[in-house]
């Protein structure tokens, strides 16, 4: 009788739904700078093909800061082992006050990822005393970090100077672009430009000229092209005139004005499930 009650309530937790637990956390507030690092010229006609940005534009911290000595990451293996003097960090807010990060690169990609270090100086006399190892840049975007680690001592504590936003380190906030063809009333397929184009305007990130953008969610606006006649459309500050799209999907596109310098921050959340798996207990 006890084997039969162990073996039907395993399978009934397997038959229930998966238990999901839901954490959010606020990110540190950033800074979206002024000044497009690469794209076309204001009032310039350019295209982006699928997927590619139509500006790139710098994001910061709010608070940066600068190794002044060869600082230990305390990584294990497959991690950068030592920061040189020089190290720009990025800030972030702890719930006992400011840390500063840097990337410990991965040195054997096929082991581990990149992770945070996090550098907290307690007392406030311009000395890091511990170290925190916090994970993986969330989303892959080297500005967000999810948690902190475990402090942990440093053998010495280590020199830095706070420095101005500007010398922190940055990733490259962008603008990309889709387009869909809307239906056509009565059924059928319209032609590209015959009965209408919706194109989505999308902010995110991404961490160097090859990678893969991570957009935003929120951050992100939508105009109709009809009978070919050009659109504007308004993202975060930014204008943007949509000239057309192309058979393969490519934006024709006019830069109005740039993102403004402005301040944001996003909400990070992660998703745990735990899945019940039957078990046999012997009675």
């Amino acid at each position: 009788m006890r084997s039969f009650l162990a073996i039907t309530l395993a399978l009934a937790a397997v038959s229930g739904p998966a238990a999901a637990q839901t954490q959010t956390r606020e990110s540190t507030p950033f800074v979206i700078q002024a000044g497009i690092t690469a794209g076309p010229a204001i009032g310039e006609v350019a295209t982006a093909p699928r997927g590619q940005a139509l500006i790139v534009q710098a994001a910061r911290s709010i608070r940066a800061a600068r190794l002044l000595a060869d600082t230990p990451s305390l990584s294990g293996f497959g991690k950068v082992k030592t920061f040189p003097a020089g190290s720009p960090m990025f800030g972030i807010h702890t719930a006992t006050g400011w840390a500063y990060c840097a990337v410990a690169e991965t040195t054997a990609s096929w082991w581990s990822g990149d992770e945070f270090v996090c550098y907290e100086d307690a007392d406030a006399d311009g000395r890091f005393e511990t170290a925190m190892h916090s994970g993986a840049p969330f989303l892959g975007v080297p500005l967000f970090v999810f948690e902190t680690g475990r402090k942990q001592p440093l053998p010495t504590p280590a020199p830095y100077s706070a420095e101005p936003t500007e010398a922190g380190p940055s990733v490259d906030y962008v603008v990309t672009a889709s387009a869909r063809r809307l239906p056509q009333p009565g059924g059928g397929t319209p032609a590209p430009e015959s009965d209408g184009m919706a194109i989505t305007l999308q902010g995110g990130f991404r961490q160097g000229v090859n990678a893969s953008p991570v957009p935003i969610g929120g951050w992100s606006e939508t105009a109709v092209i009809r009978n070919g006649a050009p659109t504007r459309i308004t993202l975060m500050g930014a204008e943007f005139e949509i000239l057309g799209v192309d058979a393969d999907g490519t934006v024709r596109f006019r830069v109005i004005s740039e993102t403004p310098a402005q301040v944001r921050r996003i909400t990070m959340g992660l998703t745990s499930t735990t899945q019940y798996v039957p078990i046999f207990i012997p009675g």
